[in-house]
């Protein structure tokens, strides 16, 4: 039942971190190149306030993703060391060492 459990919770992760991925290359990286004026539009399609608007809708977007792909490779290291010991059948403390960052998720939901 545990490991049944924990393996659910690596799928569902790395689910979330392939969304992530997909954030970041089809919409933050590009948009944040045409916020910066690395990549010019043409005239009938600029964005005159991407500078001041993006910061708030993809807040901290970057750092989000970062943290779930460590944690997700914690998640994936501790599944391939389950044993039969109960010891090593635990995820509680990886929750623990990694609460505080996930606090960061405050800042992105409360912008939206």
């Amino acid at each position: 039942q545990r490991l049944r459990t924990a393996r659910e919770l690596v799928t569902t992760e790395r689910v979330f971190v392939k969304s992530m991925e997909v954030l970041m290359d089809v919409y933050v990286t590009p948009l944040s190149k045409i916020a910066s004026g690395e990549t010019i539009l043409p005239e009938n399609q600029q964005m005159p306030y991407a500078a001041e608007v993006l910061p708030l809708i993809f807040s901290n977007t970057d750092l989000i993703a970062a943290l779930n792909r460590r944690f997700l490779t914690d998640l994936q290291a501790r599944i391939l060391e389950w044993d039969a010991k109960e010891s090593s059948q635990r995820l509680g403390d990886l929750f623990l060492q990694y609460g505080p960052f996930f606090k960061m998720y405050s800042q992105y939901v409360n912008n939206h």
